[in-house]
């Protein structure tokens, strides 16, 4: 027999605690969405008043704001209502300010402070209402929470003169010494936006008099208005930004650019405003930073420790936890280890995003309002974030870059770890002294067998890292082949065990295991130059076998960006390490690749061509991608120089390096392959007893 029925849903009282410990993630956070709640009161000042032996949990909290203040009906659905849509209904106050507490979660905010609230509210021309919450009752295991009840009373003004609010928070869930005290003034002090500062809204901290010097309006250290470097502008929803930077010359320079992701895609996540503050931190910049400011070096180093890392601010307030110190949410310092030189780290800079409720509506806040939701749109966030990042880091390298003539680009790195210059200078100045002569020579082989042994070893890692970068393809075109053969093979043991096989199908079946069998050998095969062994030994090879190899190793890639390569159909012979050549191709197609894909309005082309020329061979590799900026010419081939924000910045200096040992130059040219673009030159010379093994 078949019963029906309903029942309502009827939550027990303590969901109000279990919801609160996932909202609230600690005391910090809390206080946090209360000083929110003063601001979406329209309240021009808030302040939060420690009383009594708050080290031992027996004082009380007090946040009081001279706000709009709520009348009866306003206080029964804002506090009384848990998930009120109150907010949701009116999305800006009286003032304009747009509301930031959409989820109603100041009653589990007081809840994760505090065993008992007491609120005590009055609008300007009405009555101070008083009511008590006390949280212990929510606790009750046996109690619904529509058995749970809030006493309120409307009487005379007592504690109010005109309007606002007071949240009396008192018998204290924990604890509140120096350090966390200091904690919170800190995250007080980042919590509003100092690029559009919010006009008429302060916040002050009141403390016992063991606390005093912490007591007072809350603003961060002026020390940290005085960075090194800076940027400072805006992006729109397409990634066009338009951005001022300011050096340790002082000297404005605007920027201009747009920013396109992987894949050739404009940004996702709409557009903001953003600031990075930047300093160097060795001792010199330090001691120069505090002087300047009027403090010592130990105090600027202080702020800048508790201060660093980049913010997020939705609609004038800081989104926790991003810029903790010890956050490195954009993953920073990992890219400095990789490019020490170039990349910054997390505790170098101080950092500002504006987003807003209305510009950036796919960046959510997570429910437990610690962090935004991770999203495509946040991941585009990121990357765009680190490609502004890019523009400062590029301008702070060449600030910082010895004042050197270029005369040379493929100068070999290790050319300069020698003293010959030092022994030359003791023989003139001490010409009697054989001994000393004699010391430094001998100390001169020593450094130059070192030196030998750093080349063996930086050989060894080139294979590695060539490898590494070869890994996504290998593994596609692997096991796509893989694949098609254990699929004809499931086919053909199927078919075997009905019988149903003919002579022709068979034929055809091995014939297809055949081919594929074939093709993952020639892919082994195409892999073998990039061996971790390293041979010395030069062979004839054909030039254009080679450099087609390394582009057969990227054709996935090539094809999902549809560029047009253009390869040479000669054939020259010639005696080369063929490991060596074909990493110095992989690196400049790497290179290519990369700012294709920055271009969305063009057939991408790649071509290569092969220049015979009476002393010497020439092979000009181009693509019609961005170009490279006049102002970074100069920089290219400096090790750990890059304009890709996670690039190590060795592509050109190890592939330079490689081209030096095979006796050849690479230097960038101008090119009229296309009317746009980046074209390098690989140079070679040809002696007169070489000329055999040149065949065109």
């Amino acid at each position: 027999m078949e019963v029906n029925g309903k029942n309502i849903f009827r939550p027990r009282a303590r969901i109000i605690k279990t919801i609160g410990e996932e909202l609230i993630s600690n005391d910090l956070v809390a206080i946090v969405e209360l000083v929110k709640n003063s601001y979406d009161a329209d309240a021009s000042k808030v302040e939060i008043c420690f009383e009594g032996d708050i080290e031992n949990g027996d004082g009380k909290i007090l946040v009081k704001d001279d706000g709009s203040g709520m009348n009866l009906d306003i206080l029964k659905e804002g506090w009384m209502e848990p998930a009120t849509i109150l907010k949701k209904q009116k999305q800006k106050t009286d003032k304009g300010r747009r509301i930031l507490g959409e989820k109603g979660v100041g009653r589990f905010a007081s809840a994760k402070l505090s065993k008992k609230l007491k609120i005590i509210t009055k609008e300007l021309e009405g009555k101070e209402i008083v009511s008590f919450f006390d949280w212990t009752d929510f606790e009750k295991d046996e109690k619904y929470l529509d058995e749970i009840s809030c006493d309120w009373k409307i009487g005379e003004e007592e504690e109010i003169k005109g309007n606002g609010t007071i949240i009396e928070l008192s018998d204290l869930n924990s604890e509140w010494d120096w350090d966390k005290i200091q904690e919170l003034r800190f995250a007080l002090s980042r919590l509003l936006n100092p690029i559009s500062k919010i006009k008429n809204f302060k916040i002050f901290l009141i403390l016992p008099e063991k606390f005093k010097r912490l007591t007072g309006e809350i603003n961060p250290p002026d020390s940290l208005n005085h960075p090194f470097y800076s940027i400072k502008g805006k992006i729109d929803r397409e990634g066009t930004f338009k951005m001022n930077y300011l050096g340790t010359e002082k000297k404005e320079e605007e920027i201009k650019g747009k920013v396109i992701l992987k894949g050739g895609h404009s940004p996702t996540c709409g557009n903001f405003e953003f600031e990075f503050r930047v300093w160097d931190r060795d001792s010199n910049s330090l001691k120069e930073w505090a002087s300047k400011v009027n403090m010592t070096t130990k105090d600027v180093k202080r702020d800048l420790n508790e201060a660093s890392g980049i913010n997020i601010y939705r609609d004038g307030f800081k989104v926790f936890p991003y810029g903790r110190p010890k956050l490195d949410w954009l993953g920073l310092d990992a890219s400095r280890v990789q490019n020490p030189t170039m990349r910054l780290s997390n505790n170098q800079i101080l950092g500002h995003i504006l987003i807003g409720m209305d510009t950036n509506p796919q960046l959510k806040d997570q429910s437990n309002r610690e962090g935004i939701v991770e999203s495509k749109e946040f991941e585009d966030f990121k990357k765009t974030i680190l490609e502004l990042l890019k523009e400062l880091e590029t301008r702070r390298y060449k600030e910082r870059r010895p004042d050197k003539l270029n005369e040379n680009q493929n100068k070999n790195l290790f050319s300069d770890i020698n003293i010959s210059s030092v022994i030359e200078l003791v023989k003139s100045k001490l010409p009697n002294d054989v001994e000393t002569t004699l010391t430094l020579i001998q100390t001169n082989e020593k450094i130059q067998e070192n030196v030998k042994r750093v080349q063996e070893v930086l050989s060894r890692y080139r294979r590695l890292s060539t490898l590494g970068q070869l890994i996504d393809s290998v593994l596609h075109d692997g096991n796509s082949y893989l694949s098609k053969t254990t699929n004809e093979l499931l086919i053909l043991e199927k078919k075997l065990k009905g019988n149903l096989l003919e002579t022709s199908e068979v034929e055809r079946s091995f014939a297809l295991i055949k081919n594929e069998r074939n093709a993952l050998a020639n892919l082994f095969k195409r892999l073998e130059p990039f061996s971790g062994r390293r041979s010395k030994k030069k062979k004839e090879k054909i030039l254009e076998e080679s450099i087609n190899n390394v582009f057969e190793l990227f054709k996935g890639d090539i094809k999902r960006q549809k560029v047009k390569i253009i390869l040479p159909t000669s054939e020259t012979k010639v005696e080369i390490n063929d490991q060596d050549f074909q990493t110095i191709i992989l690196n400049l197609l790497q290179n290519s690749l990369y700012w294709l894909e920055k271009e969305t309005e063009l057939e991408k082309s790649i071509k290569v061509e092969i220049l015979r020329e009476e002393k010497h061979l020439s092979i000009i590799f181009a693509d019609n991608g961005p170009g490279i900026d006049e102002d970074d010419i100069e920089y290219i081939f400096d090790p750990y120089f890059s304009k890709k924000p996670d690039g190590i910045g060795l592509g050109l200096t190890i592939t330079g390096e490689l081209i030096n040992e095979m006796g050849g130059e690479l230097e960038l040219i101008e090119s009229d392959i296309f009317y746009k673009g980046t074209s390098f030159k690989l140079k070679f010379t040809i002696n007169e007893n070489d000329n055999k093994n040149f065949n065109d």
